[in-house]
């Protein structure tokens, strides 16, 4: 088996792998910053890994029919020639999205890149110049001058493609479940552009982008950029906070925002001009990180897997503020940790919960850790379970958890992580009794 020096797990997926001899069974499907690793579901030991320099790519089939769009095959180099195994998963257009993140240091590097020199209409009016890159599932913004990653379009995404009749060569990508607006022009290349996305869309993730018949017009992109939150009522101001945001990839100096809580959205605004930056749902918040050595650092993870950092003088109550608001909007998950959530142990995307076999074999770990620390074992039950409690019925997993937490010596330094990674486990103690 190849080693995967210094590699780190950065999402992973449970997913079914497909053989002639064995059948099909469950394996966790984890993509990395060095390769890709498979891992046993029952007890996380590694079963499978390569480099991604030993990787061609990973294919789905051409004919499809219904059952078969959760099928693709990764192409790997085994004894100096191309071998391939076939998964399934309901998640594949996020695995594949993932994956192609590191298509540059695949085996077989991409024959052509797709690049294009565009203009992003910004929040202020004006239009900023910027290189789009048609990837193999998903369009990305570039920065001009250095090429750094801005923005990344999912194709999986992204509802529609709508053109814009009274800018040249303009589109507007509606992207998210509210159809959050993204306009880019491109006077020559602008059709180029678009079926490029849809033949990539189609051919790399078996989806197919709507490009609508219907048209807009730059006034109507600015009065719906936001989707369904358009409207004043949703842009209405509870509470507000000086902030500054740190986005380096952008800003050099964190830049000055007014961070604005409504009734059902958080809000980024110019506090020179009040114009809105940016706006997310509050439903859409996963998580709060507040910072445990900087006393003024927080992040927001998003249920996207969008992270989003700032420095706010009234930390604290901000952040008090925020989960009320999260709460009272419906998602009842929210909490506040001292460290990111760990993507790597979450078997899933953070916007759908993860199976009854997941739920019950992370109970199961307590019982059989095998290898794993006590740190780990309890941070990989977090990232898996709601902090709202368990989902599924599992009375017979749960019954021997409540003893393990009870014996387990946490009277050490290791009652601080617990403590840190969240009270959550405390929270189902209480419903086992």
């Amino acid at each position: 088996m190849t080693p995967l020096k210094d590699n780190q797990d950065v999402a992973s997926f449970l997913v079914t792998k497909h053989t002639t001899w064995k059948g099909k069974y469950k394996r966790v499907f984890s993509i990395g910053t060095h390769g890709i690793t498979t891992y046993n579901p029952d007890c996380l030991e590694i079963t499978n890994r390569w480099l991604y320099a030993d990787i061609f790519g990973l294919v789905s089939p051409k004919n499809i029919n219904t059952n078969q769009n959760y099928d693709f095959t990764l192409l790997m180099r085994k004894d100096k020639k191309m071998d391939s195994m076939k998964f399934s998963s309901e998640y594949k257009s996020y695995i594949l999205t993932e994956a192609f993140k590191y298509r540059n240091v695949f085996a077989e590097k991409p024959k052509e890149i797709f690049r294009f020199q565009a203009y992003k209409h910004h929040w202020s009016g004006t239009r900023l110049p910027i290189v789009l890159e048609v990837g193999p599932c998903s369009l990305e913004q570039l920065d001009p001058s250095t090429h750094t990653l801005l923005a990344t379009y999912p194709y999986c995404d992204i509802q529609g493609i709508l053109p814009v009749r009274d800018v040249p060569g303009g589109f507007v990508l509606a992207v998210g479940g509210y159809s959050r607006l993204h306009m880019f022009s491109n006077a020559m290349d602008h059709q180029v552009i678009i079926n490029k996305m849809l033949e990539c869309g189609s051919l790399t993730l078996n989806i197919s982008i709507k490009v609508l018949s219907t048209t807009i017009t730059l006034d109507d992109y600015h009065y719906q950029r936001f989707g369904k939150y358009s409207g004043d009522q949703h842009q209405t101001s509870l509470s507000e906070f000086m902030v500054h945001k740190v986005n380096p990839a952008r800003y050099i100096e964190p830049m000055r925002r007014t961070l604005c809580l409504s009734d059902t959205c958080l809000l980024e605004r110019d506090p020179q001009t009040y114009s809105v930056v940016c706006l997310r749902p509050l439903c859409d918040v996963f998580a709060i990180v507040r910072d445990p050595d900087h006393p003024q650092k927080f992040s927001i993870e998003y249920l996207n897997g969008q992270v989003r950092t700032y420095l706010a003088g009234e930390r604290d109550a901000l952040l008090a503020s925020l989960v009320d608001g999260v709460r009272s909007a419906g998602q009842r998950d929210v909490h506040v940790r001292m460290s990111g959530t760990p993507r790597a142990y979450r078997l899933g995307p953070l916007h759908q919960p993860v199976d009854e076999e997941t739920e019950s074999n992370h109970l199961r770990l307590f019982q059989n850790p095998g290898r794993k620390s006590r740190s780990e074992v309890i941070e990989r039950f977090n990232a898996n379970v709601g902090y709202s409690g368990l989902i599924y019925s599992v009375s017979q997993d749960a019954r021997p958890l409540l003893w393990l937490f009870l014996t387990w010596d946490l009277v050490s330094p290791f009652i601080l992580l617990y403590y840190h990674i969240s009270v959550l486990s405390l929270r189902h103690i209480s419903k086992i009794r």
